[in-house]
């Protein structure tokens, strides 16, 4: 939510994936699209979709000769794709059979979209449930209650008897480094406050 929030902040386009019918989104209905990822089909063909985009910025990039949309002198809005609990979504598109319309799309975007300004937030507390293809194309975070060998998965170092379990609410360790931002729950209402409807992709 930290991140989906300073993503719409400054003017990215949010989609949350969530198989668990937004118990955790209820603050973003307004301003993020949403998506019931309850059925693994549904996540596979919002990645086909986002494949698509994908490509057509691909082609306005090479068009105007730019090599990333920070390049283009009228840029596409950046795209913030949040999917939750992805390990039990995978568990599940396996059990449908519908894991590879998943996969490869995803560890395409994983791999090179971000020059197109399409990002992926993969959120879960452990990685082993993930295709290990796309586990390798994305940097981790750790946050509290993770499990330490999961967090260590990550990059977590704990220091002077820091654990995942002493992080403090809005602590969070990226790229080497504890960082720190608001207790996002208590804020969030006030901070989404003026961000517009999104229109659907």
């Amino acid at each position: 939510r930290t991140v989906a929030a300073g993503a719409l902040k400054t003017g990215a386009h949010v989609i949350v994936f969530d198989p668990a019918r937004f118990k955790d989104w209820n603050d973003f209905a307004h301003c993020a699209e949403l998506v019931d990822a309850a059925n693994p089909a549904v996540l596979a063909d919002g990645a086909a979709r986002m494949m698509t985009i994908y490509h057509n910025r691909t082609a306005a990039l090479a068009e105007a000769g730019a090599r990333n949309i920070g390049e283009m002198a009228r840029p596409p809005q950046r795209i913030v794709v949040v999917l939750c609990e992805f390990g039990a979504q995978c568990e599940q598109a396996r059990a449908d059979g519908v894991m590879g319309d998943i996969e490869t799309p995803l560890l395409q975007l994983a791999r090179k979209a971000a020059a197109a300004g399409i990002h992926l937030v993969l959120e879960d507390q452990a990685v082993e449930r993930w295709p290990r293809a796309l586990s390798a194309n994305v940097a981790g975070t750790a946050i509290g209650r993770m499990p330490l060998y999961a967090a260590q998965a990550c990059g977590f170092v704990a220091r002077r008897g820091m654990t995942t379990e002493t992080l403090e609410r809005g602590q969070f360790w990226f790229g080497g480094q504890l960082l720190r931002t608001p207790h996002m729950q208590p804020e969030l209402r006030a901070l989404l406050a003026s961000v517009p409807a999104p229109r659907r992709l």
